[in-house]
């Protein structure tokens, strides 16, 4: 017992300053070191270089700050607090333009200036796990066939970049931030987008965007190169671009329950990808589809169960068409077939509640005799909206 607390002293001075040894690490020959919880901030000051093999665990409660030449390599396991928790230690209230509600973390990592953490790219077992965490001005790189799990945490004026690597994020919220991602497969659930610093780059295929709020920011997310990529249960709000396209022609897009909302345009592209729309609603958007080639297309886009709703245009379209059917305008008539020209009746859908009225001609209009427009039901992120 004596020893461990000898331990203890040499490894973090009276003020919690972290102190490591020559290779950057701690004195202790365990295979986890834990970080555990005190009263006070501990303090980084020097690069602290996690070894293969080894996992560097930061325990609910932790407050760490990245001070002078803080830093961490992660050439092991990082982990910031528990993923299956139900600590709510601290919270971050969310109350500005066009968002309301407050947001739970049980660690908090910071810097007064932008500090590092990474993997370098001779590292292919790295694995980040952050959990609960509130994070501010961090730069992250998770690179080489890495592996980045994120859940439940915030990112604050951040940068996340990830290249090779599988990049999982869950339930968390993002301003000002950056997002990198470079051949990387991409999961996006659940999670909150505001004022992004730059739109998300995705140029890998299969990814899938889910149940996510993308609000305030003049790009959102920019596909190129990719590949049958997916994008379902969203809500774009206030954006100036929401989706840009720069493909060279050989992707594969699909748009499945998603609002878009009072942006300037939805979706711009400028190459003859393939898209699918259906169940989607958009709502007094300036431009819904831009889509100009420099020569005609045999493509069309297809267009289905789709309700749109006081957009100033819908469509600004060049050599190529498009095919709506069993859609829904109150603006203009559509190209196609059993389409409707009519107000769709929603409840209040300046209060984002897009329930259809009893008397609304969207109602069993569909194929298969579904409702039009986005069920807003299986949309959960609406509920960060004002109302």
């Amino acid at each position: 017992m004596r020893l461990f607390v000898c331990c203890l002293f040499l490894i973090f001075s009276c003020n919690n300053t972290i102190n490591l040894n020559s290779d950057g690490w701690f004195n202790s020959d365990n295979d986890v070191f834990i970080l555990d919880k005190k009263n006070k901030p501990y303090i980084l000051n020097e690069a602290l270089v996690i070894p293969e093999n080894k996992t560097f665990y930061v325990e609910n409660g932790v407050h760490l700050i990245f001070k002078k030449n803080g830093k961490i390599v992660n050439k092991g396991v990082l982990i910031f607090g528990e993923k299956n928790s139900v600590d709510s230690l601290y919270s971050f209230s969310l109350k500005e333009s066009g968002l309301d509600s407050v947001f739970y973390y049980n660690v908090e990592v910071s810097a007064a200036t932008e500090a590092f953490i990474y993997s370098k790219k001779n590292s292919l077992s790295s694995v980040f796990n952050i959990n609960n965490t509130f994070l501010k001005n961090i730069n992250f790189s998770c690179l080489s066939k890495n592996k980045i799990n994120i859940n439940n945490s915030i990112f604050n004026n951040s940068v996340l970049n990830t290249e090779n690597s599988n990049t999982n994020i869950y339930s968390s919220y993002f301003k000002k931030v950056t997002i990198n991602k470079k051949k990387s497969n991409v999961v996006l659930n659940n999670n909150v987008f505001n004022e992004l610093k730059n739109p998300i780059y995705i140029d890998s295929s299969s990814s899938i965007v889910n149940n996510c709020l993308f609000i305030n920011s003049i790009k959102t997310i920019v596909f190129s190169n990719g590949f049958n990529n997916n994008i379902l249960n969203n809500v774009f709000y206030k954006n100036n671009t929401a989706i840009n396209i720069i493909n060279n022609g050989n992707g594969y897009y699909k748009f499945f329950n998603n609002i878009f909302k009072e942006n300037n345009i939805v979706l711009n592209s400028l190459d003859s990808s393939s898209f699918y729309f259906m169940n989607n609603i958009f709502d007094e958007n300036n431009t819904v589809l831009k889509y100009k080639l420099n020569k005609k297309s045999k493509k069309s886009i297809i267009s289905k169960n789709n309700i749109f709703y006081n957009n100033k245009t819908n469509f600004k379209l060049k050599n190529i068409k498009i095919s709506n059917s069993y859609c829904m305008s109150n603006m203009d008539s559509l190209i196609g077939y059993y389409n409707v020209f009519s107000d769709p009746l929603f409840y209040n859908s300046n209060n984002f509640n897009y329930t259809l009225k009893e008397s609304s001609p969207a109602l069993r209009s569909g194929i298969n005799n579904l409702n039009l427009g986005a069920n807003i039901d299986d949309i959960n992120i609406i509920k960060y909206l004002k109302y």
